[in-house]
């Protein structure tokens, strides 16, 4: 267990608290307890440090959140934050473990992508020139963007480590991490 007190593993448990949560506003009894059933697995698979197990658990989890989704079942922003977080936690442990993302054989459907397009690098200087920055102001440095490209770009720059989410809601803003500094 003590993969959870590392700072992946709080993430992870954050996450799974708030995959819970949004499961439970699910009126079908068998498709909450399956979501919560894939979020078990999940966990127990990282405490056993069974990566690609874990991995295509959490591809099946989206799967499962995308249904939901589409069935009116969970709000869309409901599955969006999920999504990208559990698209984080993914690329947080197979960096941590050392080894790429379980390929399933399947198109990667997290938005995440391990190089740098040429949105983030515009993001990334823009981050150079200010510092800190909040998400209406790089929405408003970005005008020909939806919100959702920022949001899964931001998400992916974190993904990365180049980037770092600070605070919650409307007083949150990302700043340049040590690994982009330098």
């Amino acid at each position: 267990m003590e993969n959870f007190a590392t700072e992946t593993g709080r993430k992870f448990l954050a996450l799974a608290k708030a995959g819970f949560k949004v499961s439970d506003l699910i009126p079908d009894l068998v498709f909450r307890q399956e979501i919560k059933s894939r979020i078990l697995k999940i966990s127990e698979n990282f405490s056993k440090e069974n990566y690609p197990e874990m991995s295509r658990d959490i591809d099946v989890l989206t799967g499962h959140l995308l249904l939901a989704s589409h069935l009116g079942l969970v709000k869309e922003n409901h599955f969006q934050i999920l999504r990208a977080g559990f698209a984080d936690f993914k690329l947080r442990v197979a960096s941590v473990a050392g080894n790429p993302p379980v390929k399933t054989g399947k198109k990667d459907t997290s938005g995440l992508k391990t190089k740098s397009n040429d949105r983030q690098e515009k993001i990334l200087e823009k981050f150079r020139q200010k510092g800190d920055l909040k998400l209406f102001e790089i929405k408003n440095f970005f005008p020909q963007f939806s919100d959702k490209t920022i949001r899964n770009e931001l998400t992916a720059l974190v993904a990365k480590g180049l980037i770092s989410r600070n605070g919650h809601g409307v007083s949150s803003f990302y700043q340049l991490t040590e690994k982009e500094v330098r």
